[in-house]
């Protein structure tokens, strides 16, 4: 199975790369680093796409310095048309509702920053895509933005206390979106967090915190996340 992992900034597939190997070692992940190269290859070459996170909003794609991210959502558009299946986190999660006609903003009093308890909607409860995770379990979560406006045909999976779309699918529409990060373990998301602490602290945090709560990671449901995307696509 042949898949493309979609990096919009250094150090950002490293997860997703670690996560599917270790589902299915005969996986083949091929990273289009964007911001290096913003030649992506023919997605009709592969048998899935993962759009990863970015530090970058999806509102910023008409500036110069991301026409890259331009490139891609016109990308992007082309895929979907043609029904190609495609997990898409935090940024990724972003740009697909704002391609399909959502609006996304950035929203510093509901940042999330942390391990965060994710629920379950009632539709969440028989998707594909949440299929093998309980009503609620915990998450990595590092985002300033959220979607604002659904796109038409979204339907909510998941929420959280602070941000109300947690998870996305689309009627008709081979698309699994999360606003948290599934391919992040305790052990990755923790370095990330120690990296930042002094950005952090001055934000307010309590990292030595943050840390400790990384014990409630509800390490098998995210290996799910990637392991019904796979499924779906075989």
């Amino acid at each position: 199975m042949n898949i493309l992992i979609i990096e919009h900034a250094p150090g950002r597939a490293k997860g997703i790369e670690k996560t599917l190997l270790s589902i299915d070692p005969n996986v083949t992940a091929t990273v289009a680093r964007i911001y290096l190269d913003p030649k992506i290859p023919d997605f009709v070459d592969f048998d899935g796409i993962i759009v990863g996170g970015g530090p970058m909003g999806v509102y910023e794609i008409d500036k110069p310095e991301y026409s890259y991210i331009k490139a891609e959502a016109d990308y992007l558009k082309n895929a979907i048309n043609s029904r190609q299946p495609i997990l898409a986190i935090c940024f990724g999660h972003q740009l697909i509702a704002q391609i399909l006609g959502g609006e996304v903003i950035r929203d510093e009093a509901k940042k999330e920053i942390g391990w965060y308890t994710i629920q379950k909607t009632d539709d969440g409860k028989t998707a594909k895509s949440m299929m093998g995770l309980p009503d609620s379990f915990t998450m990595f979560e590092y985002h300033y933005d959220r979607i604002s406006k659904l796109p038409p045909n979204a339907i909510v999976l998941a929420t959280s206390d602070l941000c109300d779309i947690q998870a996305l699918s689309y009627d008709g529409l081979p698309i699994s979106s999360f606003q948290f990060h599934p391919e992040l373990d305790a052990a990755l998301g923790n370095e990330i967090f120690e990296s930042s602490r002094d950005k952090l602290t001055n934000m307010g945090y309590d990292v030595d915190q943050i840390l400790e709560q990384s014990q409630s990671v509800s390490e098998p449901y995210r290996l799910k996340v990637f392991e019904n995307f796979l499924k779906s696509i075989k």
